[in-house]
């Protein structure tokens, strides 16, 4: 298994979902079954992220401070909203 960050490219994610969904013998059918409801799990936190940073996206649109915030160089739309947020 690929450690950190690169675990969970879409090639790693397709791996471990080819894992969940194998026949295998019933000692293996219980780590399986984990695996694939902990992917089905991952896939909805993800889907949550995309859509609350979406959400975040459309507000700094409109909203000056962050569009000057992110002219500094290595000051990204996420720093760029919480450093207005406070």
């Amino acid at each position: 298994m690929a450690p950190g960050k690169s675990g969970w490219t879409k090639a790693w994610l397709k791996r471990l979902a080819a894992l969940a969904g194998q026949t295998a013998d019933q000692d293996q059918a219980l780590w399986q079954f984990e695996l694939s409801v902990e992917l089905v799990q991952y896939e909805a936190a993800m889907n949550a992220v995309m859509d609350v940073e979406y959400e975040l996206d459309q507000l700094a649109k409109e909203d000056e401070r962050v569009k000057r915030l992110r002219t500094i160089p290595g000051v990204g739309p996420r720093l760029s909203e919480a450093l207005v947020a406070v």
